[in-house]
């Protein structure tokens, strides 16, 4: 992979079309770095191709993952999730905002690692103000619409998880607790579209539920069967924004098309 010193090079073209180039010193190859990647958009500007911001909850193997495997029209679609990450990493560079311009489609699930496993190292309202600027950023650089992720479940396990009855839900996120709070205030404040990841909490919503094999390794990250679950949960509710979209590019273009025909008309009326 290639590793780029900002100190000694400048990337030119960082989100442009044709080729990313370096001025400055020559990159040096290192092991066990990222790789930069180019990504793009299709041609039609109302194809789907949807973008995540989010922590390990959405990034690499994930449920977002999952959901782009099942896809049946597979549209493009990149996870820009970060492992541990916070709430204020996803509003804090905006040479990675620029790149919302290639989606239509957006998701944000960020709050575990600001709320943490106690539930009480942040309030609804900061958690939110880093939500609804990330939502701001996607939407000034073309996102059609925005979804937003609920926080799924924190716990502890006598059995691995293999039964809801033996987990034990921290004080701060039982009924009542922030992250509680913080999803009433989701299904509250009118976004696009919200992401309830029903499928994967048990007859008490706030503990997993109790499956073999079980949905989570840890009582913090879905398992691949707790991912798989979740993405076929929320693969209907991407469908359904991606066909409102069509719906109203088929609307808008209509309507272009019967005013340019009716102006038509006028004017060989008028010759």
């Amino acid at each position: 992979a290639l590793f780029y010193s900002s100190a000694a090079t400048t990337i030119n073209n960082f989100s442009g079309v044709g080729a990313m180039t370096s001025t400055g010193t020559a990159p040096s190859q290192l092991s066990y770095t990222i790789m930069p990647l180019v990504v793009g958009r299709h041609v039609s500007s109302s194809a789907t191709a949807l973008v995540v911001r989010g922590d390990s909850l959405t990034a690499t193997s994930s449920w977002f993952s999952a959901l782009t495997r099942i896809f049946p029209e597979q549209p493009a679609s990149f996870s820009m999730a970060v492992g541990s990450s916070k709430s204020a990493a996803g509003t804090a560079d905006a040479r990675l905002t620029d790149l919302y311009k290639y989606a239509t489609i957006g998701a944000v699930l960020y709050g575990g690692n600001d709320f943490s496993t106690n539930g009480l190292n942040a309030t609804v309202s900061y958690v939110k103000g880093n939500i609804d600027l990330i939502i701001s950023q996607m939407k000034s650089r073309g996102v059609k619409k925005v979804g937003v992720g609920k926080q799924l479940m924190v716990t502890t396990s006598t059995d691995g998880w293999v039964t809801e009855a033996n987990q034990t839900v921290p004080a701060g996120w039982q009924a009542g607790g922030i992250p509680d709070q913080y999803n009433a205030d989701v299904d509250a404040s009118g976004y696009d579209f919200v992401l309830p990841f029903n499928s994967v909490r048990g007859t008490n919503p706030f503990k997993w539920k109790g499956e073999t094999p079980t949905l989570t390794p840890d009582g913090v990250h879905p398992s691949l069967e707790g991912d798989a679950i979740m993405a076929a949960e929320v693969l209907p509710i991407f469908q359904a924004v991606i066909a409102s979209l069509k719906s109203g590019y088929a609307s808008r273009l209509t309507a272009k098309l019967t005013k340019r025909l009716t102006q038509t008309l006028t004017s060989s009326e008028a010759a």
